[in-house]
């Protein structure tokens, strides 16, 4: 597979911070949605996890983020 990265087209990983915690949710919830219209449930938990539930969260996870062009494009978090 040919790398089409250009030193202008780089994906950075680093820590996230609060500040990023409402695009790291709706990028949750895009990811989600095919699962939820796949069973018919958009009841679950990524799903209808609030503003303020993730920012709890970034009280006792590390969340990390993937960024590319000023973007987060990938989100995980751990314990």
């Amino acid at each position: 597979m040919p790398n089409h990265a250009t030193p202008d087209h780089r994906v950075l990983i680093g820590r996230a911070g609060l500040d990023d915690a409402e695009e790291i949710l709706d990028l949750q919830k895009l990811a989600y949605i095919s699962e939820a219209e796949l069973y018919d449930d958009y009841s679950i938990p990524p799903l209808v996890q609030t503003r303020q539930d993730i920012r709890d969260e970034f009280g006792n996870h590390v969340f990390l983020k993937s960024v590319e062009n000023g973007r987060v494009i990938g989100s995980v978090r751990g314990l």
